[in-house]
């Protein structure tokens, strides 16, 4: 009554195929959208000022998040953004990220990839080396990690 489409049926969604299809695939059904938030980390260092928001259409996932990281000085373990909202696919690709504002001293990072089957996203140099938590000192950081689930 109030002009929505509602289905109310568990597994079921939009149909976008222009022909039936035998075999049963579910390649043109939309069957899953969300919105809603998140709040990301920073997994060997933490962080404050964190807030994140997250789109998923089907199996594909938009999570922005801005956060800037506490001081970790000595602290050479990979850092990785932590507490993705989803879990990430369990094979490639998996996704990557789009880099937003961010006061990183150096021009060769950070570089992100999300971590199969796992809820993180692990920071690199532009020449492929681990960004160690300590490197990345009191960074503030912005972007969106676009990523596969299964879910």
């Amino acid at each position: 009554t109030d002009g929505d489409l509602k289905i109310a049926t568990a597994g079921h969604g939009i149909d976008f195929s222009a022909t039936s299809d035998a075999s049963g695939h579910t390649s043109s059904l939309l069957d899953d959208y969300e919105e809603g938030t998140w709040t990301p980390d920073l997994y060997h260092q933490g962080a404050e000022n964190k807030s994140g928001f997250y789109t998923k259409i089907g199996r594909i996932v938009f999570a922005s998040f801005a956060l800037q990281a506490l001081n970790a000085a000595g602290n050479g373990n990979h850092q990785s953004i932590a507490s993705l909202p989803f879990t990430v696919h369990n094979a490639s690709p998996m996704g990557g990220c789009a880099r937003g504002w961010q006061n990183y001293a150096s021009n060769l990072g950070p570089l992100y990839e999300p971590s199969a089957n796992g809820t993180q996203c692990y920071l690199y140099t532009q020449n492929g080396t681990n960004l160690t938590a300590s490197s990345l000192g009191t960074t503030q950081l912005r972007g969106v990690i676009i990523y596969i689930t299964d879910s």
